[in-house]
């Protein structure tokens, strides 16, 4: 189930955005960034959470000096949501808690914790692991709606899409061939013919801000010359728009 995932940190999330040209202004995903970052990483959908409470109590013990014998307990309230990065629907919002408690010797030494909070090793400890404990039952959970159908149908009947990763083009300017971020295990292979499109205008709901639709422009249609591990490698066949296929753009295999 792992494999399923991929966890990104967010400053290595937010140095490719840039590199990219793009701002998540408000410093949240929302389901209109989402089609966008979505797409420029490669994934289905993306899964956000927010910290919405923080509890964390102590009982008992003798306190020696810098030493404390007690017991603590810290739970943790987080808000969790998929988003779609096709449609920008969002597929799964749950709202979970984390515990976990811990019992003997600490040695009370202040951290500094996202949010300008002091807390000892212990507390952030145990708040850390509440946290990573909220991460596991969503991961579960939703890995088993996936498998039971009750966000999307089974894979069979999705349309296999990717992105461009490489351009290659002549002295000329006249682009050859591309390289598609789909290798041997997305099941393509050679001879197939994909589509490569652009993101154009998102279309959102004027009252609720819901995501509608996503304009894609049909720039080109390719035929898969090699299939490798983590890539294949298309020949461009025929050009359907002035504008220059880039990577990160959107490709659809045509079955």
């Amino acid at each position: 189930m792992l494999n399923r995932f991929r966890v990104f940190e967010r400053t290595k999330v937010e140095a490719i955005l840039q590199e990219q040209d793009f701002q998540v202004t408000s410093g949240r995903v929302d389901p209109s960034t989402a089609v966008k970052i979505g797409k420029m990483f490669g994934v289905d959908s993306i899964v956000t959470g927010s910290v919405t409470s923080i509890m964390f109590s102590k009982s008992g013990g003798i306190a020696l000096g810098p030493i404390n014998l007690k017991k603590s307990t810290a739970t943790v309230t987080i808000m969790v949501r998929a988003i779609n990065v096709t449609t920008g629907e969002i597929i799964f919002s749950e709202v979970k808690k984390g515990t976990t408690s811990n019992s003997g010797v600490s040695l009370r030494i202040p951290v500094p914790v996202v949010g300008g909070l002091g807390l000892s090793s212990e507390s952030a400890t145990d708040i850390f692991l509440a946290i990573d404990d909220v991460c596991r039952q969503v991961a579960v959970e939703f890995a088993a709606k996936l498998d039971s159908n009750l966000i999307i149908s089974s894979s069979t009947s999705l349309p296999l899409e990717g992105y461009v990763v490489k351009v290659d083009s002549t002295s000329s300017g006249e682009i050859t061939q591309v390289y598609i971020n789909l290798g041997a295990n997305s099941g393509i292979q050679v001879g197939e013919e994909i589509k490569i499109s652009q993101k154009g205008e998102v279309i959102l709901d004027p009252n609720t801000q819901e995501v509608l639709d996503t304009e894609l422009i049909l720039v080109a249609q390719a035929r898969i010359i090699e299939v490798k591990e983590k890539l294949s490698i298309a020949l461009v066949t025929t050009k359907y728009s002035n504008l220059s296929i880039m990577p990160t753009d959107i490709v659809e295999v045509i079955r």
